[in-house]
């Protein structure tokens, strides 16, 4: 993304992050290195029987490939668009539902939150409007922007009122710092100062916010950057040596105290970065954010009406992969050729109706006839 292009917090801080993030991951592999006895030096003889140690190639290879890798992916999260929200983007989300014609209708997304719905036929290419456009329905609890009272079982559970008014309308009440009403699932930042699509957190380790365009990228870093602390980590612990194995002359603390600073240093980095790839991979599988799950129903107006285990907009596990890694992420757009000045955020509907007694447990695998995890 050009960095002009970026908000003023994000690139006033771009050079800092860089060098705090290079910095810390070079004094854990200066900390790793120097750790002696580990699979990373091998011994081997020298004249007159004197050992000496050289570095072992494929452990050398194995801790600079996992490093390399993080770094990467890093670089390519970091300063990233989430899916920066503009009014051009709104007014082209309202062009197709109210049934005009604006640039790239042939491309916009339009994903009801019906759990039952299939994924490839929830992603619909719309030319034509469904009625209702902006502005046509008074405000009040649970009614957005936008919305459009004729569908049919939007307040039933399997026929019943327990699911109670869900949100209505694809867009947010208007947002006043933007002074434009937002697509579904978007969140002001307040760091960025700007609206952005899907929204997730705004990650101050990389300095930048997380959204519908970079988290699949950010799962990613999360997934290599936890390779690379778990392999330093693995180094690290070869060099322990055992008390048995200590000379009287020496203590334990003599032969293991570069173990033990390493292993202050790069153990809770590991462990870090093991727990945000656990949580964020349970959001992808999910179709579901950090704002929605931390916030529930009663501080997200628009999951208003449903309980923790519904996940209104979860597709079932493939679905949700797919609309994650492949139709989300700005990344997929330079492998699939897609041009990049023609994205339009998802718009996203609030559900139908949500079924908590399935027998399908594949497609509802968090609430189902047999299981609930709530």
């Amino acid at each position: 993304m050009p960095t002009t292009l970026l908000p003023p917090a994000v690139t006033k801080a771009r050079f800092q992050t860089y060098a705090f993030y290079l910095v810390s991951n070079l004094v854990a592999l200066l900390l790793v290195v120097s750790t002696p006895n580990t699979r990373l030096w091998s011994g081997s003889k020298v004249a007159n029987d004197q050992s000496t140690s050289a570095l072992n190639g494929e452990a050398l290879a194995e801790l600079l490939v996992s490093t390399v890798a993080s770094w990467v992916a890093y670089w390519a999260v970091q300063g990233s668009n989430p899916g920066y929200i503009t009014e051009k983007h709104v007014e082209e989300i309202k062009a197709v539902e109210e049934g005009g014609m604006g640039r790239g209708v042939d491309e916009i997304e339009l994903i009801t939150g019906d759990s039952r719905s299939d994924c490839r036929g929830d992603i619909e290419m719309r030319r034509t409007g469904r009625g209702g456009g902006a502005g046509e329905e008074e405000e009040g609890e649970g009614e957005g922007v936008g919305g459009n009272d004729n569908l049919e079982g939007r307040l039933t559970w399997h026929g019943g009122s327990e699911l109670g008014d869900t949100y209505k309308g694809y867009l947010r009440k208007p947002c006043t710092k933007c002074s434009f009403s937002p697509p579904l699932r978007a969140h002001h930042c307040k760091v960025c100062d700007r609206c952005v699509a899907t929204f997730d957190h705004h990650c101050f380790f990389i300095n930048t916010c997380v959204g519908e365009r970079n988290h699949c990228r950010f799962l990613l870093y999360c997934f290599f950057q936890a390779c690379a602390t778990w392999v330093a980590i693995s180094v690290v612990n070869s060099g322990h040596v055992p008390a048995k194995h200590i000379p009287k002359a020496s203590t334990w603390l003599e032969k293991n105290g570069m173990v033990v600073v390493s292993s202050l240093y790069v153990w809770p980095l590991a462990l870090f970065s093991t727990v945000m790839f656990m949580v964020h991979l349970g959001l992808a599988v999910s179709n579901t954010t950090t704002f929605e799950v931390s916030g529930g129903s009663d501080k997200v107006d628009y999951l208003s009406g449903t309980k923790e285990c519904d996940l209104p907009f979860s597709k079932g596990l493939d679905g949700n992969l797919k609309l994650f890694c492949c139709a989300r992420d700005a990344a997929w757009r330079l492998v699939s050729g897609d041009e990049e000045s023609r994205w339009i955020p998802i718009v996203w509907r609030a559900p139908k109706r949500i079924i908590r007694d399935s027998e399908d447990w594949w497609e509802h695998p968090w609430e189902n006839k047999y299981w609930s995890c709530c």
